[in-house]
């Protein structure tokens, strides 16, 4: 009986939504991946030989964006397509994959996007927030202001950056503005 090993290769970039109109993008164009895939199916076609048979039998799950370079189906090596857009996506195809196949070999050179969207949250939260982080900071050094004074500063740097977070008050030479 004839044992399959799994390759599972991840292959392009992903798209990430901001919001209803625009979108966060990784433009790799796969072409790495379908390199490798070829390379495989090549290797694999120079062990097979006079016998033209081979063990263990190989099949590639092949989980790629939609813009990115696909690579020619090789007789010597069967390929599964996955088409994947975004990290959602990314993330359900493969504990798919995971989950339906024992994969033996895993080559990841899809470039996920990294965008997560944010939150909000009210202006006195984050004023307490901040002023709790930075009584932290002050106390580790040693120096205190109390929560107060610490959310008096805080709140004013919020409501007025302008007039707080200029560069002749906050920058005391020109070096520091290259940082």
């Amino acid at each position: 009986m004839v044992k399959i090993k799994h390759i599972m290769i991840t292959a392009g970039g992903t798209a990430e939504a901001i919001d209803g109109v625009r979108k966060i993008s990784n433009t790799s164009t796969g072409s790495l991946a379908a390199c490798i895939y070829e390379a495989l199916a090549e290797y694999i076609a120079e062990g097979l030989g006079a016998s033209g048979k081979r063990e263990p039998e190989f099949i590639v799950h092949y989980v790629v964006s939609e813009t990115a370079v696909m690579p020619e189906e090789n007789v010597n090596l069967p390929i599964k397509f996955y088409i994947v857009t975004d990290v959602e996506s990314v993330e359900s195809v493969l504990e798919k994959l995971l989950a339906d196949y024992k994969i033996d070999y895993i080559i990841h050179s899809m470039a996920v996007s990294d965008f997560t969207k944010g939150y909000l949250i009210e202006q006195e939260e984050l004023i307490c927030e901040l002023a709790e982080t930075l009584e932290k900071a002050l106390n580790d050094n040693e120096k205190s202001l109390s929560e107060e004074q610490l959310k008096e500063y805080i709140g004013n740097v919020l409501k007025n950056p302008k007039r707080i977070l200029n560069a002749s008050s906050k920058v005391s030479s020109k070096a520091e503005l290259m940082l």
